[in-house]
C-alpha cells in the first residue's frame, strides 16, 4: 500500500494515489471515521479492488465534480469504520445473483456508512451479476466469524393488539448505513461466514435512508453461514422480542423489472430509474438466503421507501428463523407483495418461520399482504412454515389483498398445524381480506416489452397450492377503548378462507401460446377451522363468508370476465398524477397488447372444482369447522356461515353444526346464510347450519340454510333479540326444483322484531326428498315476539318433504330441543304479535291477475300449528290455518290446529279439515 506525503497509507491501488489529500482533524495521528478525510481528485478513478480501507471519510474534494471510486470485480475491505459519499460508484462484476458472491465492499464488522451524493454512470445498461451498475455491499465478512461490537436499543414503531409499543437491546456485530447510490446487491450480514455464536449471540443491523438496490438486499447472510442472534433456533416464544437480523427501509428503493415498472408509470417516481434495464424485479428478504437465523428476523419499511417484493423470512426452502416480523408504517410502499416468510418455493420439509408477525400502520400502501410466503419460481412441493403462529395485523395504511397464508405457498402438514390470525384494525382494504391463502400466476422474469424473459419449474402450475393445516382466525374491528377513533375499512368481501383460482387451460401473448400441467385440487384448502369476527369498528362494504372462495362459472358454465382479470394479471401499485394507485396488470404482453388468458370451463372440469377453497374441519371438535360472530360494525352485504362456492365439511361427516352465525349487534346491510353460496342442487355445507342472534340489525332476511348450496343435514335459526326487517327461513334460499335442505329445520324466536314472514322451510329451494318425506320443519314462537307478515310451517314456493310444526306460545328448555317445546305458563301478558296468517302449509307468493293459480301442494307431509294463549298477550290479525297447499299421505288424523280460546285473532280460525281442529280450553 502507497503512503501519502506525511506518510500515512493511502488505500488505492492506482498510480494516481499521489492525488489523494489526506487530512486529520483535531491533532489525530492516527485514523478514524469523521477525524480522517480522504479527499479524492475529482475527474479522477480510484480502484479499490483489492484493498484495506482504514477508518476514514472517503469524498470527491470537488463535489461538483465526483471522483470513480471502483471495485472492480474484487473485494475492498475495511479495517476501520468509514464514510464513503459524494463519488461515482463502479464494479464490474457484482458477484453472483441474489448477494451469494464475494464481491465488493465488504465491511468486516466495521460500520460503513454510504453517504449522500453516491451516483452511478448509469446509460439504460442490462444490470446482471457481470454488469453490476453498482457494487455490491456486505456488512459482514468473507473470511472468519463475527462477534458483536456495540449494544443497540431497538424500538418498534407499531404498537400491538393491546395499544403498546415495543423495545428491546441487541448486541450487534454488523452496522450498514445507506444514504445514496445503486447498489447490485445488499447483504446486512457477511457471505458463507457466521454472526455470533450460540454461546455469544450477535446481530446485523442495516438501514438505508436512501438509495437503490437492483437485485437482492439481504437482512441476514449471503451463500451460507448461520445469523445466531439468539441462543437457540427454537426461540419463537420470544417473538420479535430478540436478536436476529434487523432492516430498516427509510427512503430507499427496490424496483420491479422494466415492464412493470413502465407498465405501472413507477419511472416517472424515480429520476434514476432511466439508467438500467432489469428483466427481473429486486427484492427484499429479512433472513438469510440459503441458511438459518436464530432468532428473529426484523424489517421496517417506513418514511418513503419504495420495494416492489417483501418477504419477512429468507429467500430459499432450506432458510429457516424462529421468528419473522415485518413492519410497514409511515408512508412506505409494497408495489407487489409483503409476506411473512420465504419467496422461492419450498421443496422440502423446512420449516422456513417458526412464527411470523406481519403488521402494518400509518399511511403505508401494501398491494398484497400474506402471512404466509410467495412461492414464486420453484414449483409448489411443500409449505414454508410447518408449525407456530402467524399474526397479520393492520392497524392503518391502505392494503389492497390481505391473506393470512401464503400467495401460491401453504402452511402446516398432516402431522403438525399452524394457527394463523388475522387482524384488521384500521386503515382501508381496498379488496377483499381472507385468513386463507391465495392461488395464483407464477413469477416470471420479462423482457421490457412484457414477453417472458425466463421463468422457473413452478411456471406450468398456474394456480399453486396456497393449502393451511391449522386454524384460521380473522378479526375485523376493535375493542374502542384500545383504539380510539379507529375505522377498519373493508371495500369488498371477508373470508374465514382462502381464495382460489381455476387451472388455466392456455395463455397467449404475441402469438405465442403457453399451455399448462395439471394442478393439485387442494388449492387454498384450509384443514382446519376457519372463524370470522367482526367487531365495532368494522365497517365492510361487502359481504362476510366464514369459509373462502372457490370458483364461480357464470351460466354458460366459463369463468367471468371479470374473474378471468382479477386471476390472469399482476396486482400492482402504479405510480400517477403523483399519487400511488392500485391496478392490474397483464402477466406477460407483446408490445401493450396485453396477453389472453383461458380457463378451464365447468363442463371440462366436472366436480374437482369443489375442492378448491375447501375448509375441511377435523371429525373430533363439537365447535363449528367454519363460523362468524358479529358483535359490532357495520355490513353492508350478507353474512354468510359457509363460504362463497367452495365445500365446507369434516373428517368424519355428520349431523352436528359445522357452519354458524352469531349475532349480537351491528347492522348487516344483506341477508344472512347459515350456510354459504354454493352451486343450486349441489351440497356445500356436508353437515348442518345455525344462525343465532340476540341483538343487531339485520336489512335483508335470514336463512338457517344456504344460499343455492345444498345442507346434507339440519338448518336453524335462534334469535333471542334483535331486529330483522325481512323474512325468517328455517331452510335455505334455493332455486327451483333443487334441493336446499336435505334434513330437518328449525326456527326459534323469542323477543325479536321481524319485518316479513316466518318459514320453516326454503325460499325457491326444495327440502328433503319425496322418497323419504322426513324432513320436517319446526317453528316455535316464544314471547316478546313482533311479526309484521304470516307465519308459514312450509316454504316460499320451495317443497317441504316432510312435516312442518308450528308452535306459537311455546318454549324450549336451553338446549332449544324442539321435543321439549311446551305452552307458556308464566308469560305475564308478555305479547306475542302476529300481523298476518299463521299457515302450516307454504306460501305461492303474490299472484297477478293474469298469472295462474298456483295449486301445487308445497308441504307433502302435512302440518301441525299448535298455539298457546295462557298468561301471554297474543295477537293474530289474520287467519289461523293448518291448510295452505297441504297434502296429507297419512291414513289417520295428522294435520290440525289446536289453540288457546283465549286468542285474540282477526277473524275465525280457518282450516279446510274442521273435524281435526281441537281447541285446548284454558286452565
Amino acid at each position: 500500500m502507497k503512503k501519502d506525503s506525511y506518510g500515512y497509507l493511502v488505500p488505492f491501488s492506482s498510480s494516481n494515489y499521489s492525488n489523494v489529500k489526506v487530512e486529520f482533524g483535531d491533532g489525530r495521528s492516527s485514523s478514524s471515521m469523521y477525524g480522517s478525510i480522504y479527499a479524492l481528485s475529482s475527474g479522477s478513478t480510484y480502484y479499490a479492488d483489492s484493498v484495506n480501507l482504514p477508518a476514514g471519510t472517503y469524498r470527491s474534494a470537488d463535489l461538483d465534480r465526483p471522483a470513480t471510486l471502483s471495485t472492480g470485480s474484487g473485494i475492498c475491505a475495511l479495517s476501520g469504520d468509514a464514510v464513503i459519499d459524494n463519488v461515482y460508484l463502479s464494479a464490474s462484476s457484482g458477484g453472483t445473483t441474489h448477494g451469494d458472491g464475494s464481491a465488493g465492499i465488504v465491511a468486516n464488522g466495521h460500520i460503513l456508512i454510504m453517504g449522500a451524493g453516491i451516483t452511478s454512470n448509469g446509460n439504460k445498461e442490462n444490470i446482471d451479476s457481470n454488469n453490476p451498475l453498482g457494487p455490491q455491499i456486505i456488512g459482514g465478512s468473507t473470511f472468519g466469524t463475527l462477534y458483536g461490537t456495540a449494544i443497540k436499543d431497538i424500538v418498534f414503531g407499531a404498537t400491538d393488539l393491546e395499544g403498546n409499543g415495543k423495545s428491546l437491546t441487541v448486541n450487534i456485530a454488523t452496522c450498514v448505513i445507506i444514504h445514496s447510490g445503486i447498489y447490485y446487491n445488499v447483504v446486512a450480514g457477511s457471505v458463507g461466514q457466521n454472526i455470533g455464536t450460540s454461546y455469544s449471540p450477535a446481530s446485523t443491523y442495516l438501514v438505508m435512508k436512501g438509495g437503490t438496490v437492483l437485485d437482492t438486499l439481504i437482512g441476514g447472510n449471503g451463500s451460507s453461514g448461520v445469523v445466531y442472534g439468539s441462543s437457540s433456533l427454537n426461540s419463537e416464544s420470544e417473538k420479535e422480542l430478540q436478536g436476529g437480523t434487523f432492516v430498516y427501509m427509510l427512503g430507499a428503493d427496490l424496483p420491479g423489472d422494466d415492464y412493470e415498472d413502465y407498465t405501472t408509470g413507477y419511472d416517472q417516481y424515480r429520476d434514476d430509474r432511466g439508467k438500467y434495464l432489469l428483466k427481473e424485479s429486486s427484492i427484499l428478504e429479512g433472513g438469510s438466503s440459503n441458511t438459518n437465523v436464530w432468532g428473529s428476523t426484523h424489517v421496517f419499511l417506513s418514511d418513503d421507501t419504495t420495494v416492489f417484493d417483501v418477504q419477512a423470512g429468507g429467500r430459499r426452502g432450506g432458510t429457516e428463523c424462529s421468528f419473522t416480523y415485518l413492519e410497514i408504517t409511515g408512508s412506505a410502499v409494497v408495489r407487489h407483495i409483503a409476506c411473512g416468510t420465504i419467496t422461492d418455493g419450498n421443496s422440502g420439509s423446512t420449516n422456513n418461520a417458526h412464527g411470523v408477525r406481519v403488521v402494518v400502520d400509518g399511511d403505508a400502501k401494501v398491494a398484497t399482504l400474506c402471512g404466509g410466503g410467495y412461492d414464486t419460481w420453484s414449483a409448489p412441493e411443500s409449505p414454508s412454515t410447518t408449525e407456530g403462529t402467524i399474526d397479520v395485523e393492520v392497524y392503518g395504511g391502505i392494503v389492497g389483498y390481505v391473506y393470512g397464508g401464503g400467495f401460491r405457498g401453504s402452511l402446516g402438514t398432516t402431522y403438525t398445524s399452524v394457527y394463523v390470525n388475522v387482524y384488521v384494525v384500521g386503515g382501508k382494504i381496498l379488496n377483499d381480506v381472507y385468513g386463507g391463502g391465495r392461488g395464483g400466476i407464477e413469477k416470471i422474469l420479462h423482457y421490457s416489452t412484457g414477453t417472458k424473459s425466463a421463468s422457473g419449474p413452478g411456471f406450468n402450475d398456474s394456480t399453486g397450492k396456497s393449502y393451511i393445516y391449522g386454524d384460521v382466525n380473522v378479526q375485523i374491528g376493535h375493542d374502542p377503548e384500545k383504539f380510539v377513533g379507529r375505522t377498519a375499512v373493508v371495500y369488498g368481501n371477508v373470508y374465514g378462507g382462502g381464495e382460489s383460482v381455476p387451472l388455466m387451460k392456455s395463455y397467449v401473448v404475441g402469438g405465442t401460446a403457453y399451455s399448462f400441467g395439471t394442478q393439485n385440487s387442494e388449492v387454498a384448502a384450509v384443514y382446519g377451522t376457519t372463524s370470522v369476527s367482526v367487531l365495532p369498528g368494522a365497517d365492510i362494504g361487502g359481504s362476510v363468508y366464514g369459509s373462502g372462495r372457490g370458483i364461480s362459472y357464470d351460466s354458460a358454465g366459463n369463468i367471468s370476465a371479470e374473474d378471468n382479470v382479477e386471476y390472469s394479471t399482476m396486482y400492482l401499485i402504479s405510480y400517477s398524477g403523483s399519487s400511488f394507485s392500485p391496478k392490474n396488470v397483464a402477466w406477460m404482453s407483446s408490445n401493450s397488447i396485453p396477453g389472453t388468458a383461458t380457463y378451464y370451463s365447468n363442463s371440462e372440469m366436472g366436480s374437482i372444482f369443489t375442492d378448491f377453497a375447501m375448509v375441511r374441519g377435523p371429525s373430533s371438535d363439537s365447535d363449528p369447522v367454519s363460523s362468524v360472530t358479529v358483535s359490532g360494525g357495520s355490513i353492508k352485504g350478507d353474512v354468510c356461515g359457509g363460504s362463497a362456492y367452495g365445500i365446507t365439511t369434516q373428517n368424519t361427516i355428520g349431523s352436528n353444526v359445522i357452519c354458524s352465525v352469531e349475532i349480537s349487534a351491528g347492522e348487516v346491510g344483506g341477508s344472512v346464510y347459515g350456510g354459504g353460496v354454493g352451486v343450486a342442487g349441489k351440497t356445500s355445507v356436508y353437515g348442518s347450519t345455525s344462525v343465532s342472534m340476540t341483538g343487531g340489525a339485520v336489512r335483508g332476511s335470514v336463512f338457517g340454510g344456504a344460499y343455492y348450496g345444498v345442507i346434507e343435514y339440519d338448518a336453524e335459526v335462534i334469535m333471542t333479540g334483535g331486529q330483522v326487517y325481512g323474512s325468517i327461513y328455517g331452510g335455505g334460499y334455493g332455486s327451483n326444483g333443487k334441493v336446499a335442505v336435505n334434513g330437518t329445520r328449525k326456527v326459534n324466536l323469542k323477543d325479536v322484531n321481524i319485518g316479513e314472514n316466518i318459514y320453516g322451510g326454503s325460499a325457491l329451494g326444495d327440502d328433503g326428498s319425496a322418497s323419504t318425506n322426513k324432513s320436517d320443519s319446526y317453528i316455535i314462537i316464544d314471547s316478546g315476539v313482533s311479526i309484521d307478515g304470516s307465519i308459514y310451517g312450509g316454504g316460499f314456493q320451495g317443497h317441504t318433504h316432510g312435516c312442518t310444526h308450528v308452535y306459537i306460545g311455546y318454549r324450549t328448555d336451553s338446549t332449544n330441543d324442539v321435543s321439549s317445546a311446551t305452552p307458556i305458563s308464566d308469560g305475564n301478558g308478555e305479547v306475542i304479535r302476529i300481523s298476518g296468517s299463521v299457515y302450516a302449509g307454504g306460501d305461492v307468493g303474490t299472484l297477478s291477475d293474469d298469472s295462474t293459480a298456483y295449486t301445487s301442494s308445497l308441504v307433502h307431509n302435512g302440518g301441525n300449528v299448535w298455539i298457546n294463549g295462557e298468561s301471554l298477550s297474543l295477537s293474530i290479525s289474520g287467519s289461523i290455518s293448518q291448510r295452505q297447499l297441504v297434502s296429507d299421505r297419512r291414513e289417520h288424523q295428522h294435520s290440525y290446529c289446536a289453540f288457546q280460546q283465549s286468542v285474540s285473532h282477526g277473524r275465525y280460525p280457518s282450516c279446510r279439515y274442521r273435524p281435526h281442529i281441537r281447541f285446548v280450553p284454558d286452565s
